[in-house]
């Protein structure tokens, strides 16, 4: 099964395509600069669900993958052709894991001469651009769909001048309050806002554009803005803490788990926003880690045991054909519930919450925290 191409352009301005097919159980990836050296990667396809009703041979469940890779990768950044690859689109800046980028906190290669950076508390929400194009407050989801089902939100923002763009989560400060919770309320319900939606907030974290001002894209600049937003009932300013030591980033990030957030932010000062990509000034500082991973199938718990009726989801690696189990959040009647209608999860995008990467990038003690909203 062959796939249509796709093109998104990188922050330089160079367009590349990817494209993907499946050929008998095989799932191959091919990628690179448009007219230039391609890359390919191939890997086996395994059956899943063996013995049940859902059962996938090797060469069913490779053409499965290869659909959910294509579908994927044109929610994210990529488009049909080149000429819509043009188009800019106000996709949020990633961050980085701390440990990784660290070095660039400082001045100096043995990491000695600290540069200071600034810190916010780290949200488990659902990301949402606010953008005012034509007098217009427009909600986008990290992936560019419009949130539609928070109306209170847009109204609350109706002060954002033209051309103006904001960065932050829907969100609710409650330890009690889940990340799928919070997003089965912002994707609405029957096509129409959830009945609880109207406690849904906007936490702004960044102000990544102001219309006309050639310094908007730097951090210290950014951050000046952020500190002017009105506040309303519904949209609040995650606050910002200076680190002028490097031993500040353990004592903020401390504090934040303290205080029921799952990590820290750092923003390096002199940083600039860097719209659907993965920013080395920004990056992230948590007491465990989570990923996202497609479901490519579910199974119960051991026959006999606690488990026995209880949905356990499969996942498949994202860097290999490797797959693992992974338990949901949620009481045993909520797991039990799900088995009903496990199937129409497969094939969609499942956070996975888990302690660390085993030596095979496997993760250990992984938890479900929820499905990614197709908006999201």
């Amino acid at each position: 099964m062959i796939h249509p191409k796709l093109y998104h352009k990188d922050k330089n301005n160079r367009l590349w395509e990817w494209n993907v097919r499946s050929e008998r159980n095989e799932v191959i990836t091919e990628h690179g600069m448009v007219d230039g050296k391609k890359q390919e990667q191939r890997y086996v396809a395994q059956p899943t669900n063996v013995g049940k009703a859902n059962e996938r041979t090797p060469e069913q469940q490779a053409d499965f993958e290869a659909e959910a890779k294509w579908k994927f990768q044109l929610e994210r950044k990529y488009s049909l052709s080149p000429e819509d690859a043009e188009d800019l689109v106000f996709l949020p800046m990633l961050a980085h894991k701390f440990e990784a980028k660290k070095k660039h906190l400082f001045k100096d290669k043995t990491m000695t001469k600290f540069l200071g950076c600034d810190m916010q508390p780290k949200l488990d929400g659902v990301r949402c651009m606010a953008l005012k194009e034509d007098g217009k407050v427009v909600l986008l989801s990290r992936q560019g769909k419009e949130w539609k089902f928070v109306p209170h939100i847009n109204d609350q923002l109706e002060w954002l001048p033209d051309g103006d763009c904001l960065d932050g989560e829907l969100y609710i400060h409650d330890e009690e309050m889940s990340f799928q919770v919070i997003t089965s309320w912002c994707k609405g319900k029957d096509k129409k806002p959830h009945p609880e939606s109207h406690r849904i907030e906007y936490h702004v974290y960044d102000y990544p554009m102001v219309a006309n001002d050639p310094n908007w894209a730097i951090w210290k600049n950014r951050g000046k803005k952020l500190a002017e937003i009105p506040e309303s009932q519904n949209v609040k300013i995650v606050p910002t803490f200076a680190c002028e030591k490097f031993e500040d980033i353990a004592k903020f990030h401390a504090q934040f788990v303290e205080e029921g957030y799952e990590g820290g932010i750092i923003r390096l000062r002199d940083g600039e926003y860097s719209f659907g990509q993965r920013s080395d000034a920004l990056l992230k500082v948590k007491s465990f880690c989570d990923d996202e991973y497609i479901v490519v199938g579910w199974t119960t718990g051991k026959e006999g045991s606690r488990e026995g009726n209880c949905v356990i989801w499969v996942c498949k690696d994202n860097n290999s054909d490797a797959t693992f189990q992974v338990r949901p959040q949620g009481t045993h009647s909520d797991r039990e519930e799900l088995t009903k209608i496990a199937d129409q999860f497969v094939g969609q995008r499942l956070k996975v919450k888990y302690f660390e990467l085993t030596d095979d990038g496997i993760p250990r003690f992984p938890v479900g925290q929820g499905f990614r909203a197709e908006e999201d």
